[in-house]
């Protein structure tokens, strides 16, 4: 269906065009969210033809404690007066063949003739801390060279998100000291931001927490917890320990959901694993508190681990939060040794 165009971007636009005559010669910075994906096409009618499967591909959801779009798009034509100002955005996506001057501008940044059907990705050719990409159309096949990249497109543009989660997350800096101590004292590894605050509650449980800038508006919890071996890793487990946990060592007793999550088996770091995801809700307090929760066992040599992440965002998009999270869940490994 087809969408107003530019319906989230159009005051940005507006103030963006206001001040282009104080950028200077230089390139201006990016405009936008890493998360809003401009879509400029060469051919409004392809566009109109395939919009629904372009969304599709490029807007999926995911569950936190609702569905969640991962991006947004909004698209122009380029024949679009407002292309000069759509360019500067932090993420824009040219569909064209290798004669649309677009394609080729990007194409030249990237050092990379434009042939087609390829994905041409390249930094700050229209403003600085920008990444923008070329889908580059087959001219005989236009519709079926568009439909047949878009799975390429979406990981290219996922991994850049998370890449761009991941460095933020870390902005503060690595907190190495804590994670030393915690590998020569406790026998783990975890990475882990400078910013957030180390809790060793008893000798067989951690808990790493940032709520910075207030509680009140966001918090990123990990806890970390061991026991001796368990003979098996099951969801029934994973779930048991996350409603044992809660009550003791989140201040707040928290119900769980889990009709919406997902349970899967994985390695982490060459040893077996097990991942248990769902919803959490504050109980007893009168107040709706609640967000995403992602439960992990670890089987270790001489124990088994138990990591729960969680999420508190009310009224935010909770998606980089949860990226956040699993990052550090990621990070963990067995042993004292670096």
């Amino acid at each position: 269906m087809k969408r107003p165009i530019l319906h989230r971007l159009g005051l940005v636009v507006a103030v963006l065009a206001s001040g282009l005559g104080a950028a200077g010669c230089g390139k201006p910075p990016a405009m936008g969210k890493v998360d809003t994906l401009v879509v400029l096409t060469a051919n409004d009618s392809l566009w109109n033809r395939l919009e629904d499967t372009t969304r599709a591909a490029l807007e999926p959801t995911v569950f936190t404690v609702r569905s969640e779009q991962k991006f947004y798009v909004e698209q122009a034509d380029t024949a679009s007066s407002q292309v000069a100002h759509l360019k500067l955005f932090r993420q824009v996506v040219v569909f064209g063949t290798p004669d649309n001057g677009l394609v080729r501008k990007i194409a030249s940044a990237a050092g990379k003739p434009p042939t087609a059907p390829s994905v041409i990705q390249a930094r700050d050719v229209w403003a600085t801390d920008q990444l923008a990409t070329a889908v580059v159309l087959d001219p005989k096949d236009e519709a079926g060279s568009w439909r047949s990249q878009l799975p390429e497109l979406d990981s290219l543009v996922d991994a850049e998100y998370r890449s761009y989660v991941h460095l933020r997350m870390f902005v503060s800096g690595e907190d190495t000291a804590n994670e030393a101590k915690l590998r020569r004292t406790l026998g783990f590894g975890i990475q882990f931001p400078a910013v957030y605050r180390v809790d060793t509650l008893t000798d067989s449980v951690v808990v790493l927490v940032n709520d910075n800038p207030d509680p009140s508006e966001l918090i990123r919890s990990v806890l970390v917890a061991w026991r001796p071996s368990l003979d098996t890793l099951t969801a029934a487990a994973a779930y048991g320990w996350r409603r044992a946990v809660d009550t003791v060592y989140y201040g707040v007793p928290q119900a769980i959901d889990t009709a919406q999550g997902t349970v899967k088996r994985m390695e982490l770091h060459g040893r077996p694993a097990l991942e248990g995801t769902g919803a959490w809700r504050d109980v007893g307090t009168g107040y709706p508190a609640g967000g995403p929760f992602i439960a992990r066992l670890v089987q270790c040599p001489d124990r088994t681990y138990f990591l729960d992440g969680w999420v508190y965002a009310p009224g935010k998009s909770k998606y980089q939060y949860v990226i956040q999270v699993r990052d550090i869940l990621d990070s963990f490994s067995c042993g004292a040794g670096g």
